[in-house]
């Protein structure tokens, strides 16, 4: 396996983590990126008590245990950026032209929500550390949580064949 190869595996692997623990929380987890993985790793949407929440979420996966940084737009405001993301999926712009239908439209009603101060947003970013080496580490915004178990890399393997999770 070569080094790209490996580096995409760690990456879609700590994005079906979080992914997966959002859903286990109650929430609807997505990820909206274009075929090169550009994008936006998850968007969560959680209906509770007649309101609902929304979380915007970027992932920095590692088999190490220092997590990548945010590249330097991210890091200047993570929300605006998500915004301009949404937007260019909304718009199919650019290298999001080839978008699902299903996926634009995703974005634009989650766009239309934020508008109108329907649903409150969040942005966060979480880290994946240890992937591949046990039970990865992942810390939503400095909270540790370590997932159970079950989240290997071989239940990872058995979940995509199932097709429950992305390739």
């Amino acid at each position: 396996m070569t080094p790209a190869n490996t580096t995409k595996w760690v990456g879609d692997f700590g994005e079906n983590v979080v992914r997966g623990i959002l859903e286990s929380r109650g929430y609807r987890a997505v990820a909206l990126q274009n075929a090169s993985g550009q994008g936006i790793d998850v968007v969560a949407v959680k209906h509770k008590y007649g309101r609902s929440m929304l979380l915007v979420g970027e992932v920095k996966s590692t088999g190490g245990v220092r997590a990548p940084s945010l590249s330097t737009v991210q890091g200047k405001n993570l929300g605006e950026w998500a915004r301009s993301r949404l937007v260019a999926v909304r718009e199919a712009a650019g290298r999001f032209r080839k978008m699902a239908p299903a996926d634009r439209a995703l974005a634009r009603e989650i766009l239309e929500l934020i508008d109108e101060g329907g649903i409150p947003a969040a942005s966060v970013v979480v880290k994946v550390k240890g992937v591949g080496a046990g039970p990865p580490t992942v810390e939503f915004g400095g909270t540790t949580h370590v997932p159970r178990v079950g989240v290997t890399p071989s239940a990872v393997r058995r979940a995509r064949r199932r097709g429950r999770l992305r390739p």
